[in-house]
């Protein structure tokens, strides 16, 4: 999702690439799209004054991204093929650069626990250490998936790697959100799949999580009783100051309008969330309306909610969207890994381009593919 350190030019292959495969069809306009449209218009006015052309780039992608995953959903034959194939691809990339960074990091340099530092793969560059919780999130919501929607024994297995690559690698790097994340994900979609009375037929799968995953904490606490995870768990590792900093973005609204990174210039530090950071790189109408998209989200991920019979599909455009949604409101996404941006906006062309296919066609979901 970083290949050779050129991810913007990568994503935005891939929507060019994806825009001539559906021939530029779609069926009827959207407002969803328009919405899409109006925060790109936004971000891209700002960035052709304020910027430097690779920057201008970047909005563009938010639009052709959400635009390729709605109306390519819409001309394919086979939809669940193509939502499969296409969110196994992005967490492919996400699982590919995880292992990598922790390769370089672990294997090759040597990082020094309890910094906060880490060196990027592909350009070598000095980034964040928040940055394996980004992509850790990806990760996160197709374990979920993996163990317990697919029949397939090899991506049981394979979820099962998800889990402990995630949990090694934010261990390492005392990095505390994927954690969260991983419980919220869990314990919502595990309260589905109960009250569909699905859960009953996975409760070997379920024992057989817990028992594996408490022998491996009876060995694994004692050598965390003094790691920089265990620290940054403690009361005031608990302390954060994301409260502090998001009040000072948001009293900064109208002193900076237009964007241009000036907040962040004068606190010295990024938001740790999409919607002010979006503020601080493209202004206040970009604010308002991702604000309006971020209400959006919340209202489709109600709707796959309220879905009585939920297929293998919606529990994995669950998964994946609520992992995503949290993780953009835990870090700062634009400045540290935009690709995760990038991503939850085609998870939500997904969404939305599932949700009015079940609405105007009446569709009601092949008991076939139901979780079992």
């Amino acid at each position: 999702m970083n290949c050779m350190g050129q991810a913007t030019l990568f994503f935005l292959l891939f929507d060019l690439y994806g825009l001539f495969s559906i021939k530029f069809k779609g069926n009827g306009s959207s407002k969803d799209v328009l919405l899409y449209f109006m925060i790109t218009l936004s971000a891209f006015v700002t960035s052709c004054f304020q910027y430097e052309f690779t920057e201008v780039i970047k909005p563009i992608v938010i639009f052709f991204t959400f635009y390729v995953a709605y109306y390519g959903y819409q001309v394919v034959v086979d939809k669940e093929k193509f939502i499969k194939y296409l969110v196994f691809a992005v967490f492919a990339g996400f699982f590919a650069n995880l292992l990598l960074t922790y390769y370089l990091n672990f294997y090759v340099i040597g990082h020094v626990v309890g910094t906060r530092v880490l060196y990027n793969y592909w350009t070598h560059d000095v980034i964040a250490v928040t940055l394996v919780g980004l992509i850790s999130s990806v990760v996160i919501g197709y374990s979920f998936y993996c163990l317990f929607c697919h029949p397939s024994r090899i991506m049981k297995i394979l979820g099962v790697g998800c889990i402990l690559v995630a949990a090694k690698v934010n261990i390492d790097t005392a990095t505390r959100t994927p954690f969260v994340i991983l419980f919220v994900v869990y314990a919502v979609l595990l309260y589905e799949l109960y009250k569909q009375s699905k859960l009953t037929q996975k409760v070997g799968l379920i024992c057989l999580v817990v028992l594996f995953a408490s022998v491996l904490f009876h060995y694994l606490l004692p050598l965390l009783s003094d790691s920089a995870i265990a620290n940054r768990l403690n009361e005031s590792g608990l302390e954060t100051s994301r409260w502090e900093i998001m009040e000072f973005y948001f009293s900064s609204l109208l002193d900076y309008p237009i964007g241009g990174h000036n907040v962040s210039a004068i606190l010295h530090k990024e938001a740790h969330n999409l919607l002010f950071e979006g503020f601080d790189y493209y202004g206040v109408i970009f604010f308002v309306l991702m604000l309006i998209l971020q209400v959006v989200m919340i209202y489709r991920l109600w709707l796959l909610h309220r879905i009585k019979n939920k297929t293998r599909i919606v529990f994995l455009l669950m998964a994946m969207m609520i992992a995503v949604y949290l993780q953009s409101w835990a870090e700062p996404v634009l400045a540290g890994y935009p690709q995760l941006a990038w991503s939850m906006f085609l998870f939500d062309g997904l969404i939305a381009a599932y949700l009015r296919d079940k609405e105007n066609c009446n569709v009601v979901p092949n008991r076939a593919n139901s979780i079992r």
